[in-house]
């Protein structure tokens, strides 16, 4: 979830399962408009944990990095972990 006072011009979700505990992780991509007419990217990301290779990265990540390589302003990333302190 982004919270934002601004309007998101462009919303995407993303879903993956992890393979071992088969739980659901999420991103979500959200554009904003800037005061300067820029759009500001926002990647929150609740990535995959647990995997016994990398294909599930891949399969989390790669859609992410299309999107922020086809967005030309700037971007923020940010992780969530509900174990955070």
């Amino acid at each position: 979830m982004t919270l934002s006072a601004a309007h998101p011009v462009y919303c995407c979700p993303l879903r993956e399962r992890e393979p071992i505990l088969r739980l659901a992780k999420s991103a979500l991509v959200t554009v904003y408009p800037l005061p300067d007419t820029r759009l500001l990217m926002v990647v929150n990301i609740h990535a995959v944990n647990f995997s016994l290779g990398v294909d599930v990265y891949s399969k989390q990540l790669l859609p992410i990095g299309d999107q922020i390589a086809h967005h030309s302003g700037p971007a923020l990333w940010r992780r969530f972990q509900c174990l955070e302190p």
